[in-house]
């Protein structure tokens, strides 16, 4: 059952753009009021745009958008406007792992290699098994640092190769930007903040 769990987390995220401070009064009782404080924050914090919808009972009652998605192009923000999510998909990674746990369905102290179909090891510790506690909370010795992948970052485009292929180059031994030098630290001993190690994560759970 395990194995057959599903490589891939599809998320959509709305951000809050509204200050949670301790005196914001967030309560709004109509339309109009809700726009009026979207619009301060955005000319507030100088944002391009936003798209934003209000949601009830997995419902989307209503959606909308300011400012310009394009401004050089004069292209107004809709709706439907994308946006690069950049690191909040960690979060979405991060609940979707947990409801996983929750299931028991997978264990936060797994061995992940028990879902992958190849081995991922630091090479200076081969027999310390990397755990998904340890992917969520950067803890993996996965660093980012001795990984030479920043050209196959894509933004706003769609990514010369998929997913699979990157693990590939990325983790296995034979890949074409695979590095000895993942780190120098033990696995679980030493906090890093990597992305390799949280996209890492997804593919496992």
């Amino acid at each position: 059952m395990k194995n057959s769990i599903a490589a891939k987390f599809l998320g959509f995220m709305l951000v809050g753009l509204i200050a949670c401070q301790k005196d914001d009064d967030l309560t709004v009782n109509s339309l109009a009021e809700l726009e009026e404080k979207l619009e301060h924050e955005v000319n507030q914090n100088d944002f391009p745009s936003i798209s934003y919808c209000v949601v009830k009972n997995d419902s989307v009652l209503y959606s909308g958008a300011m400012g310009y998605a394009d401004e050089d192009a004069n292209r107004l923000a809709t709706h439907e406007t994308r946006y690069l999510v950049a690191s909040i998909s960690k979060t979405i990674t991060a609940v979707a792992a947990m409801q996983l746990v929750e299931q028991n369905l997978i264990g936060l102290d797994d061995d992940i290699n028990q879902y992958l179909p190849f081995s991922v090891r630091n090479p200076s510790f081969p027999n310390d098994a990397i755990t998904l506690r340890m992917l969520l909370a950067h803890r993996s010795s996965i660093s980012d640092a001795f990984q030479e992948t920043f050209t196959l970052d894509c933004y706003g485009i769609d990514c010369s190769m998929s997913l699979e292929q990157y693990f590939n180059a990325v983790f296995v031994s034979s890949g074409q930007y695979f590095s000895a030098d993942i780190s120098g630290n033990r696995p679980a001993t030493a906090e890093d903040y990597s992305n390799l190690g949280s996209t890492r994560s997804q593919v496992t759970s």
